[in-house]
């Protein structure tokens, strides 16, 4: 799994991460940012393990996300300008966001909007956001249907077309209150108006009740927020890299706003997902066990997967191989940096053989594993990276949070050369991220 996000830091300057917050200060800080942001995108990587040819068959989906105006739900985003500059280099396609992008509800939206169908105040407020052009749209509508329904017998159909999720619902109650002759069904391009007769429309009217029109409207608000519900129903293990704001993210934007504090979301998350794999986490844990010259450069997603289809493809004997099925993603060998659907392929690439790599070395075997049965993947499981600092992470299936910050501070004397800058990188990368500050010795 990856996204995109509206701001490429979720962070401000007076809220940026510090080496000795404390796990639930971590928390706030980016659950602060989170309710600021919001995905555009989402990439969605399914894996399959094919045991007779010891590999994984893949499909890739990638899914263009904004929040559609409904009657009072009317969700502000905020752009970060360094964020769009980042996306707009890597041709992210931001007409398709905004024309074709798919809706989504959380539980509070949509328990706010059902509110306001049942009581009857939704349609009224519907009307107050229209504009001029919006008004005289709708009358114009209005007067074609009413001129075609002077014409047309039992039978026949009219098309009107309409992508707007409030004037498709203002057009169903329109056309079902006005013309008694007709009635109306929800098409993939708007309202489709079919002539029936007295007696077809009687029996409509007595098997689909009117309420059935409002959750009809409502299912198609919620938009991604059904393949959300998907993921929690199935219990799949979700595997990502860097986790922690993805999760932070899908929670706040599809399932409620997040908890106050770190403790109950956990607790929330877990009854949600309770198999994650954190592929950052993992990294740091391989990087410990690999012998010096070995190793990777970076941990960062693309670094992994170059080193992984390289000379990292070989720490561990019988790793699965990987291939994505035909049809469900076109030139995956190309590189299509920072675009969500290649990266959930590449991090789940990059999970295959870490993970392989644990099961087979801790096992103290080579043989063909299928991971998700193997119990050696305990060790990885559930472990998500909390900072940017590879010691403090947490284990979502257990009471307690992990956070093993150093108890001293490593102070070195460098002569302003890059000899000693190496020198200092190579010495404490296997501990993660860190910030160097430079002092004058007094």
């Amino acid at each position: 799994m990856a996204m995109s996000w509206t701001n490429a830091s979720a962070e401000s300057n007076e809220r940026r991460e510090w080496l000795f917050d404390s796990s639930a200060e971590r928390y706030t800080k980016l659950k602060d940012s989170t309710n600021r942001l919001i995905t555009l995108q989402i990439g969605i990587s399914c894996f399959k393990f094919v045991r007779d040819w010891n590999e994984y068959s893949c499909r890739v989906y990638r899914f263009y996300i904004f929040p559609r105006c409904f009657g009072t739900f009317d969700e502000r985003i905020l752009f970060q300008s360094s964020s769009c500059e980042f996306l707009a280099n890597y041709n992210f396609d931001f007409n398709k966001v905004i024309y074709e992008g798919i809706s989504y509800l959380n539980r509070t939206q949509l328990e706010g909007l059902r509110k306001q169908l049942v009581e009857g105040s939704l349609a009224s407020q519907l009307e107050t956001f229209f504009s001029h052009d919006h008004e005289n749209w709708f009358n114009s509508v209005r007067s074609e249907v009413a001129l075609w329904v002077t014409k047309c017998k039992p039978g026949d159909t009219y098309i009107v077309t309409s992508h707007i999720n409030s004037f498709t619902y203002l057009l169903h109650k329109e056309i079902r209150d006005r013309f008694k002759q007709v009635w109306t069904y929800f098409d993939e391009k708007g309202v489709l108006i079919k002539a029936v007769t007295n007696k077809e429309r009687e029996e409509l009217s007595q098997s689909e009740c009117f309420a059935s029109l409002e959750e009809e409207i409502l299912d198609r608000q919620l938009g991604f927020t059904k393949v959300f519900n998907l993921l929690v129903s199935l219990k799949k293990p979700i595997v990502g890299h860097n986790l922690l704001l993805d999760l932070m993210i899908m929670y706040n934007q599809f399932y409620n706003p997040l908890p106050s504090s770190l403790k109950l979301f956990k607790r929330h998350l877990y009854e949600l997902f309770p198999i994650l794999y954190d592929t950052k986490y993992m990294s740091y844990e391989l990087q410990k066990k690999l012998k010096k010259g070995d190793g990777f450069d970076s941990n960062t997603l693309g670094t992994l997967y170059e080193y992984f289809k390289g000379k990292g493809g070989a720490i561990a004997l019988y790793s699965p191989a990987v291939k994505v099925e035909s049809g469900y993603y076109d030139n995956v060998d190309e590189q299509q940096v920072h675009e969500a659907g290649w990266d959930s392929f590449i991090t789940g690439y990059c999970f295959v053989k870490m993970a392989h790599y644990f099961a087979t070395t801790l096992n103290g075997r080579l043989k063909k594993l299928e991971l998700a049965d193997d119990k050696c993947m305990l060790c990885i499981k559930d472990k998500v990276q909390l900072r940017t600092f590879c010691w403090s992470h947490y284990s979502q299936n257990m009471g307690q949070l992990i956070s093993n910050i150093p108890a001293l501070t490593l102070f070195w004397q460098l002569y302003q050369t890059m000899a000693g800058l190496e020198l200092l990188y190579q010495l404490v990368f296997v501990y993660g991220t860190f910030t160097m500050q430079f002092h004058k010795a007094q």
